[in-house]
């Protein structure tokens, strides 16, 4: 009897030319598959079949180059499913946007980007209409440091690395189709790359197949495709595409990181398992109070800060955009309050109680707080990690948001406002009324009713006040019944600011605001104290 050949020995070449050359049957006498029967080998050959299409390409040949996969082979391990796909995303918008301001005539007007599952191949399909990949552009999908982004490019994508992360991440091989839409229309390839398990696995290997596909018409012009083969996670369990828990969390997180973005830009528009609809940003995105009534008004304000940042001995324009508002609720048992940290109107961080912590008041007013931050502006000035997770505190900008006089006379405008609601005696009955929408659909916007811009000068430390047009929020709710007792309490700079130290008060004691909220804590102190005794 002639023993066949092991099907796992073959190189990929020598795979796909007979997958392309014999029908299954053949294939089944020719080869076997160690350790598993006929019918786990015919379910891999159909596998394989629906990921590299052998009878669509024309002959394989090979692209790419050093160095190592160190880069990717660590770094897909710090990221999560959603992640994953998210530097997939980041990357098709930054394509076609970067793409539709150069060819607007020779680019999709819509951005779609279709992910679907197929469970019993086992299956991610990943698809967009950015504009294809040129045959000579093939490795900015696969290499690490090739890429047409540049540090100044005004994108979202971690640069130079973040698409190929998510290859490795999600998948154990991958099929990318490719159709290019040449600008000059002076040529119509259709390119399939095909990274096999042991290309993945390969820690040094970078060249990588491709072949020009032999019917076209199976990719739209513009459009690319990936199919990853998935990983088996979790080992021993149920597929997490048939986990209904881990599919809303994608959900979720696709929703929340591109509410801003798809909002303020709709022709992009991201389906997931869904060709149809696409997703909407969540229910309950940016819901400010929006009472303005009888002397009180805390509707929300956006105020940007035009200025300018140093790269390579040039200057460049950057905006920095602040939202701020109030809650319509004071409940922080879900830690629903901060200050969201986006960049480019894609969100990094959200519910940040940090960064500007010493802007901000202490105790129960803190739930109150709600807002975001928007760096636009080149990649590079945006202070986010690798995997825009985190905050990068070290980055330039940090000096900026966090001690310019004007950013600190905007919160203190606010943490007025949050300390004044907290002592009213009134809170819910202050916050309780919602804007009339979140989302003004004719501006393609956040609904905020005040907005401004303002320049301002990095350098500038005295002498610099927000414009007296801007506005300010304002409360004079009628407080409890007045039976109080003022007593004066005298302090030296040094004793003031050691009081402050001590229960954690950060700015400068000399300003109302925080000499306000001083002697709420010296008093709330003294009465526990004091009660605690004649218990």
């Amino acid at each position: 009897m002639v023993s066949k050949t092991d099907w796992l020995t073959l190189s990929h070449e020598e795979k796909i030319q007979v997958l392309a050359e014999r029908p299954v049957d053949q294939i089944l006498e020719d080869y076997s598959l160690v350790d598993k029967n006929q019918a786990a080998f015919r379910e891999l050959l159909a596998r394989e079949h629906r990921l590299w299409t052998p009878e669509n390409i024309q002959k394989l040949e090979t692209a790419g180059s050093p160095p190592t996969k160190d880069v990717v082979l660590g770094a897909w391990r710090d990221l999560d499913r959603s992640e994953a796909l998210l530097e997939l995303i980041d990357n098709s918008i930054d394509v076609w946007r970067e793409r539709r301001g150069r060819y607007p005539k020779k680019t999709s007007p819509e951005l779609n980007i279709y992910i679907d599952v197929d469970p019993g191949a086992q299956q991610l399909i990943y698809e967009d209409n950015a504009g294809g990949v040129s045959i000579d552009k093939l490795v900015n999908l696969v290499v690490p440091g090739f890429s047409d982004t540049t540090p100044l490019s005004k994108t979202i994508g971690s640069y130079k690395t973040g698409g190929k992360k998510a290859i490795f991440r999600l998948g154990t091989a991958a099929s990318i189709t490719t159709r290019y839409w040449n600008p000059a229309e002076t040529s119509d390839d259709a390119i399939s790359v095909q990274l096999d398990e042991p290309w993945i696995n390969d820690p040094i290997k970078y060249e990588f197949n491709y072949a020009q596909l032999k019917d076209k018409a199976v990719i739209e012009r513009g459009q690319t495709r990936y199919v990853l083969q998935l990983r088996e996670e979790p080992v021993g369990g149920p597929l997490w595409i048939e986990d209904p828990n881990k599919i809303n969390k994608i959900v979720q997180d696709i929703r929340k990181t591109y509410g801003l973005l798809i909002t303020r830009s709709p022709a992009i528009q991201i389906h997931f398992k869904n060709r149809r609809d696409p997703l909407s940003p969540v229910e309950d995105f940016y819901s400010f109070s929006g009472t303005n009534t009888d002397g009180v008004n805390i509707e929300p304000q956006q105020v940007i800060f035009a200025t300018k940042m140093e790269f390579g001995g040039d200057q460049y324009e950057v905006e920095i955009e602040f939202i701020l508002g109030c809650r319509t609720t004071s409940g922080a048992s879900d830690g629903s309050w901060g200050i969201d940290l986006y960049g480019n109107d894609r969100l990094f961080v959200a519910y940040d109680q940090d960064t500007f912590s010493r802007w901000l008041p202490q105790g129960g007013s803190r739930n109150l707080i709600r807002g975001l931050v928007n760096i636009h502006g080149a990649n590079f000035f945006i202070p986010w990690d690798t995997h825009k997770r985190h905050l990068n505190v070290d980055r330039e900008i940090i000096q900026i948001l966090t001690k310019h006089k004007l950013i600190e006379e905007l919160f203190e405008n606010w943490r007025r406002i949050y300390n004044d609601i907290s002592r009213s005696g009134q809170v819910s009955k202050l916050i309780k009324s919602p804007l009339p929408q979140n989302i003004d659909k004719k501006d393609n916007d956040l609904y905020i009713p005040n907005r401004a811009k303002v320049s301002l000068d990095p350098n500038a430390r005295r002498g610099v006040a927000l414009p007296k047009t801007i506005y300010v929020p304002k409360v004079k709710a009628k407080r409890k019944k007045n039976d109080t007792i003022n007593i004066r309490l005298s302090l030296t700079t040094v004793e003031a600011r050691l009081l402050a130290s001590h229960y954690g008060i950060e700015g400068d004691p000399a300003s109302n605001v925080v000499g306000s909220e001083l002697a709420s804590e010296i008093k709330a102190d003294a009465l526990k104290r004091a009660r605690g005794k004649r218990k």
